[in-house]
């Protein structure tokens, strides 16, 4: 039997994270055979990153470090074969359409003993609505298609994983909202009721408020509170417990909205400062730096990329993750 051999990977989850040992989604992986191929493919729908291994081998996997920063959390669908998810002292042995949820705040093992596909979707927590603690139950615990909801977005991702490049720059936005929401089914269903009174319902609530007036201006802590009667202070804490401010997921909302617009070609007769503005942002260097800072270029770059594409019939290369050298 051959013994094997290890590699380090980086930047897999992410179009723009640092693809070093440093970034999050650093990991250490054994692959169990020294003649085992391990292929990936990495993408991303809106705000949320996927990466599908697709392995001719066992594998062990585990984070280079763990990371105390938690700015999402993992859902890991096994597509093919079989794969084992362990984190917290739970494990969960997942056939093909099961799935589970972890963290990569706290050591986890990703493990398989023969042939597997797996593939792994990133969310950010803020678009989910959970306090970080509202995941523990969660992690590491076998989800499988017995509930509608599990089946529901089982189902979706094993879809998007086969056919994701076929997808239209425009239906990936929209495929990245529908994945929240199923993500929050799920959630909601696993979850006794007591739990999602208390780590679901404020936050969303406050949330599809700022939703339902995304264009307003002055989309403040104050005026959150005022509207379901509690303190700022409270809804501050309520939104950095989900990883964010009521500032921050206003501009992010604002912004991912208005890239959806320039990526739609039914829009392509507005100018970018009209798509700005339509999204509250009246000065156009403001949106332009904004733009660039969350998505790595300019908003006439980005238009023109997506407009190359949509001609091209094509959307997004995927890329695999980075080989690591110690």
């Amino acid at each position: 039997m051959a013994l094997g051999h290890e590699q380090l990977y980086a930047g897999y989850l992410g179009e723009d994270v640092d693809a070093s040992l440093e970034a999050e989604d650093a990991i250490r992986i054994r692959i169990h055979d020294d003649h085992g191929e391990l292929l990936s493919s990495s993408w991303r729908l809106g705000c949320i990153d996927f990466c599908l291994f697709q392995a001719q081998a066992g594998v062990d996997v585990t984070p280079y470090r763990p990371h105390r920063t938690l700015h999402g959390f993992s859902v890991g669908l096994c597509v093919a074969g079989s794969v084992t998810v362990a984190q917290d002292g739970r494990r969960a042995e997942l056939e093909p359409g099961d799935f589970t949820f972890y963290g990569i705040e706290r050591p986890f093992q990703i493990s398989a003993e023969d042939n597997h596909d797996f593939l792994v979707m990133r969310v950010p927590l803020y678009r989910i609505g959970l306090e970080p603690g509202a995941m523990d139950a969660l992690k590491a615990l076998k989800i499988s298609s017995s509930t509608v909801s599990a089946s529901i977005l089982a189902s979706t991702l094993t879809t998007i994983a086969a056919h994701q490049r076929d997808l239209s720059t425009s239906a990936q936005l929209h495929y990245a909202d529908a994945l929240c929401s199923m993500v929050q089914a799920v959630v909601a269903e696993a979850q006794p009721d007591d739990v999602n009174t208390q780590h679901l319902t404020l936050f969303n609530r406050m949330a599809r408020w700022i939703e339902d007036r995304i264009r307003d201006e002055n989309l403040t802590s104050e005026r959150v509170a005022a509207a379901h009667h509690v303190s700022p202070r409270h809804v501050r804490a309520i939104f950095a417990s989900n990883g964010t401010q009521v500032s921050t997921f206003v501009k992010e909302r604002r912004l991912e909205l208005a890239r959806r617009d320039l990526s739609n070609p039914d829009l392509s007769h507005l100018s970018i400062s009209q798509i700005a503005q339509q999204h509250g942002f009246c000065e156009p260097s403001i949106f332009s730096r904004g733009f660039r800072l969350q998505y790595g270029d300019t908003p006439s770059g980005y238009r023109k990329s997506n407009t190359r594409l949509l001609n091209n019939n094509a959307s997004s290369t995927p890329t695999g993750p980075v080989l690591v050298n110690r």
